[in-house]
This record gives structure tokens, C-alpha cells and sequence, in this order.
């Protein structure tokens, strides 16, 4: 009987140990200073699940369009942009669609191979027609998952696809074009579709209802995007054929400032620091000259600068910071996504979480991708330049994932919200001039591969100006004023 007692509170003992021993680990305020090994832990993304309900941030940005152009058929084209009042109900229209036609529920009857000659040829014929332009170019399958169709094959004859072509062809049939933007050639899919009359008809009605500087015209329809040696006047700056070329953004010749707020100007909340698996109180903490509050291990580096810019890095792959989920490029974009959302959440109590993918480099093959994000104000996007220690940061966020494991990461915490003030900003045409002017003396003509309104973050101003962006052969180039 004795033993059996003895056993019984032997086991108590042993039990109660643990439960004390789990409280101490998992209650933070039980932690000793400095002592960061269970932080660490607790603050992987993928062990937090457990604890909590990770921060998600939806993809709704980065499947939605950029821009969309329609036209009539008789000649007048009306550019919408993400943005303005009436984008969400087209695009609506145009997601349907899309989601239809990636799923397989739409019939395809015959594809074919074409250039982009013949598609400058039918444009010219005053054909109605849909353009519809996303922010970066990635995989058809890809394409696929963002749209929500997690097993797609339509575009498996096509490489990366960021420009969409939708022509009716009657009162049940279109044809649905896609640029492959790497080889620049185009897949016709001639389709079976029920709904194109109701299509058209509401297409049209948003085209009559749109202003007369939300009139467009296509860079491939002036032949502004090639070159011949008969040409009397030899041009030095060409356009990509699919660039639009509208006042819509400049109506007034103005547009509006935004504010621009640091998240932690008024101090980095404790959560921010955990995110990164550091203690707040870590004894490895210091502050240099600067300001810059610097987190030191053997493993990895953290900084918090003043502006509102942190950046960490680890040494090695094996020391980076696991994300939760698979190591496709859609589940690793996801991740990184909910990892930047995490730090966001943490340093704006809540503040909405806007961004958009700012180029298509994550879509390379290889287990190590770089993931550059830019905010978004209003369907506007927020370019970001700006210089600290020595190293240039172009987007909002930067972030390096390899193998599963975040090893680099640069983000800019702002926030941003509108004025009444307004600033003088030139139109597209006078953008493309500025371009022009930094490259006459070139010796061969260069390309504007991309150009949108856009607003600056310099790290610095309160009052962020409007711009223009434009991509020279894969170089940024800002146009201010």
C-alpha cells in the first residue's frame, strides 16, 4: 500500500514539474532577461500556429488587373484603372470569365499561334475588343492558383503571361489572346462561351460612361514600338507595344499628395522585435551613434533603423527563419506574404496590409527566391527609393527565401493616408519626353518597357509627392515633376 502511495505522488510531482515548466516557457513574462531561446521557438511561423492564429494576408492584390482597356469597335478605347470608381464592377466581369475559362468550363475550339504583327493587325481593324494588363508577368500555372483554379493546363503552351486580349466573335463565341512575355509570341484560344452577349453588353456600357481623358490609344497601334531603316526620322525611344498612352491620370494636369506616416517613430512595439525570433530584452541589444537598435546572435543580425526601415539577415540558410507551408512558388509567395503581414500587424495594431508583387524575379526556378513587394495607396502604387548604410532599397520590401527559411529581409514600415493638397503633374507624353531626353545621345534606340503614375517614398518626407515610373531595360527610373 505504502508503495502504491509513494507512486501516485511520485507521479504528481513529476506532472506538476512539467506544468510549471511549460507556464515558465510559454508566459512571458516569466522569461529572464535576454534569454531569447524560447521566444525563438514560440515565434517561428511555423510553430505559432499552434499558439495563435496567424496574421493571412488575402491575395486579392496580386489577382487583380492592373489596367483594362475597352474598346467600342468603332474606334474610341476607354482606359480604366485599378483605382477608379468603376474598376472593381469591369473587372468583376473579366474575373468571371477568366475563372471559367481556367477551370475548363468554357469549350475550346481551335488554338493557334500567332505574332504580334497579326494582333497589330487586327487592332487597327477597329475590332471590339478587352485588354487586360496585370502587374507582372508569371507561369500560366501560376496564374492559375492566383486566380483560384489550383490545376490549370490552358496555359501550358504559353511561358509567362501578364497581357490578355478578349475579342467576341458572335453571340455565343470570343476569342481570348495571352501574350507570352518572354518570347512576345500569342495563343489564340478560339472558345465556346454562352455568356458573350451579356458580355459585350456590359462592356459597352462602361465604356459610354467614361470621361473624355479616360480616352486611350495603344503604343502598337502608332507603331510606336518598332523602328525600320526607311523611317526618315530614326525615333531613339521606343515603347512596348502594349503600353497605353491616355490623359486619364491627368486630367487636370494635378494630382493629390498623400501623407506618409513611420509606424514606429514613437517607438518599435515588443511583438515587432519577436516576429524575427528575438527577445525585446535580449542581452545581445544595443544602440550605435545613429539610433539604430541592433539585435546581434551568432547566427543572425537584426536592425531597427529610425526611419522606420528594419533589416535582418542570417548567416546561413539552416539559422534562417522557417516559414510555414510547401516550397512551391505560390505556397512560398503566401508564406512570405503572412510573414511580412506579421511584422506589419505587429507595428501598425491592426493597419490594413496593402502591397502588390513588384517583379516577376520570383518566379525563377531554384529553391532561393527574392520577393519584392511595393505598397499601395488607393489601387495607386507607392515606389520606394531610398539609401541606408550604403545600400539602395527600391521596394518596400525586400525578402530572400531559401529553402523554406526567410535569410534576408529589408522592409520599410509606413503607412499612408490622403491630403487635399495638390501638386502640377505632367501627363504620360511628357514622361516619355523626360525618358527620351536621359537617352539621346544613346547610339541605339532604347525601350520603355513599363510606365505608370505611380507616388515616391524617400524615407524621409512626411509629404509624398506623385510620380512617374518608368522601366528602361530592367532599369527604375522615377519621374518627378
Amino acid at each position: 500500500m505504502k508503495e502504491r502511495i509513494k507512486s501516485f505522488v511520485l507521479v504528481l510531482l513529476i506532472l506538476s514539474s512539467i506544468g510549471l515548466t511549460s507556464i515558465t516557457w510559454i508566459d512571458e513574462r516569466l522569461w529572464p532577461d535576454g534569454y531569447s531561446l524560447f521566444v525563438n521557438v514560440k515565434e517561428w511561423p511555423v510553430i505559432r500556429e499552434f499558439f495563435e492564429k496567424s496574421y493571412s494576408q488575402p491575395m486579392e492584390n496580386l489577382s487583380k488587373a492592373r489596367k483594362i482597356v475597352i474598346a467600342d469597335g468603332s474606334g474610341s478605347s476607354a482606359v480604366f484603372y485599378n483605382g477608379d470608381s468603376t474598376f472593381n464592377d469591369v473587372y468583376s466581369d473579366i474575373n468571371d470569365f477568366m475563372t471559367s475559362f481556367l477551370s475548363g468550363e468554357v469549350a475550346i475550339k481551335e488554338t493557334t499561334l500567332l505574332t504580334k504583327e497579326n494582333v497589330r493587325e487586327l487592332l487597327n481593324e477597329q475590332v471590339m475588343y478587352t485588354y487586360v494588363n496585370y502587374s507582372v508577368s508569371m507561369p500560366g500555372e501560376f496564374f492559375g492558383q492566383l486566380m483560384g483554379v489550383a490545376d490549370t493546363e490552358v496555359f501550358s503552351d504559353t511561358g509567362h503571361v501578364r497581357d490578355f486580349f478578349i475579342l467576341p466573335t458572335g453571340e455565343d463565341s470570343l476569342e481570348l489572346l495571352a501574350i507570352d512575355n518572354k518570347t512576345e509570341s500569342v495563343m489564340r484560344y478560339e472558345l465556346q462561351y454562352e455568356k458573350t452577349t451579356d458580355l459585350i453588353e456590359k462592356f459597352i456600357g462602361y465604356a459610354e460612361d467614361v470621361p473624355p481623358e479616360n480616352y486611350c490609344v495603344m503604343a502598337l497601334q502608332m507603331n510606336m514600338d518598332k523602328t525600320s531603316p526607311d523611317d526618315v526620322v530614326q525615333m531613339k525611344t521606343l515603347l512596348d507595344s502594349f503600353l497605353i498612352l491616355d490623359s486619364a491620370s491627368t486630367a487636370d494636369g494635378k494630382k493629390m499628395e498623400i501623407e506618409s506616416r513611420n509606424l514606429i517613430a514613437s517607438g518599435v512595439p515588443a511583438e515587432v522585435i519577436r516576429c524575427f525570433a528575438y527577445s525585446p530584452d535580449s542581452l545581445y541589444r544595443y544602440v550605435d551613434g545613429e539610433g539604430t537598435i541592433i539585435y546581434l546572435e551568432n547566427d543572425s543580425s537584426l536592425k531597427i533603423h529610425k526611419n522606420g526601415l528594419i533589416e535582418y539577415e542570417a548567416t546561413s540558410r539552416e539559422y534562417g527563419i522557417p516559414l510555414s507551408g510547401g516550397y512551391s512558388v505560390y505556397e512560398t509567395l503566401n508564406s512570405a506574404i503572412r510573414f511580412a503581414g506579421d511584422v506589419y500587424l505587429a507595428a501598425s495594431s491592426g493597419g490594413e496590409f496593402a502591397v502588390n508583387v513588384s517583379s516577376d524575379t520570383a518566379f525563377t526556378s531554384g529553391d532561393e527566391r527574392v520577393f519584392f513587394f511595393d505598397y499601395y495607396y488607393e489601387g495607386t502604387p507607392v515606389a520606394t527609393v531610398i539609401n541606408e548604410s550604403g545600400k539602395q532599397l527600391k521596394h518596400a520590401i525586400e525578402m530572400t527565401v531559401s529553402g523554406g527559411r526567410v535569410t534576408g529581409f529589408r522592409m520599410l514600415l509606413r503607412s499612408y493616408a490622403k491630403t487635399e493638397r495638390k501638386r502640377d503633374f505632367i501627363n504620360i507624353y511628357g514622361a516619355i519626353d523626360k525618358i527620351a531626353a536621359k537617352y539621346e545621345d544613346a547610339e541605339e534606340p532604347v525601350k520603355i518597357e513599363d510606365m505608370f503614375p505611380a507616388y515616391m517614398e524617400d524615407g524621409a518626407s512626411e509629404r509624398i509627392l506623385p510620380c512617374w515610373v518608368g522601366y528602361v531595360e530592367g532599369k527604375q527610373i522615377i519621374i518627378s515633376q
